[in-house]
């Protein structure tokens, strides 16, 4: 079974992937800095996919991404001149279907969660081994509700599995002087 390894990612869609001739092995890129997001893959047990279609493997005017691989380096910095990020991914090419120099392309599927609770990870506060946020309810009382977080979308906002309902308004600013079961003044901002 042969085994393709394919960079993208510094390449244009629809554009051509270079000759890959020898790459290094992971042991190599020791000085490389470990990327966030295949750390918080790795932590999570869960690889990071990736599709390759190629353009004869259009099924009904649709892309077929027949073959499916899994992203092993992630370069962590975004390069100044051209604004791309090196991602190396490796896949099981066992009919030698896909050569070097070929177009091909390459998507990354990512989960859509519908009615995920999204919030500010600056508004969670830690007690002992509990995670809560305080809310502010419809008398501009300041309450504690404990709450289950999720994955990290991104750098700055988590999911909340359990706790809140879509519409909790809660405070990110001034958690210092809000006190549990007191009135607060208010300022409500739309999270979009």
């Amino acid at each position: 079974m042969g085994t393709a390894v394919v960079p993208f990612g510094s390449t244009k869609i629809g554009g051509t992937v270079p000759p890959v001739t020898e790459l290094p092995k992971m042991e190599q890129i020791a000085d490389a800095k470990r990327s966030p997001l295949l750390e918080r893959a790795r932590k999570m047990g869960r690889p990071i996919p990736f599709e390759i279609a190629l353009p004869s493997g259009q099924v009904g005017g649709d892309l077929n991404y027949a073959f499916k691989g899994t992203i092993d380096y992630t370069d962590n910095t975004i390069s100044s001149e051209t604004a791309k990020i090196t991602i190396r991914g490796s896949i099981a090419n066992p009919d030698y279907r896909i050569f070097p120099g070929q177009v091909v392309y390459v998507r990354i599927p990512h989960a859509v969660r519908k009615n995920a609770v999204v919030i500010r990870e600056e508004a969670v506060l830690t007690d002992l081994s509990l995670k809560y946020v305080l809310l502010v309810d419809d008398k501009n009382i300041v309450r504690k509700r404990i709450v289950e977080l999720g994955d990290k979308p991104d750098t700055a906002t988590v999911i909340v599995e359990n706790g809140l309902r879509p519409g909790d308004a809660y405070i990110v600013r001034g958690l210092q002087k809000a006190k549990i079961d007191q009135e607060v003044k208010t300022e409500m901002r739309d999270e979009k």
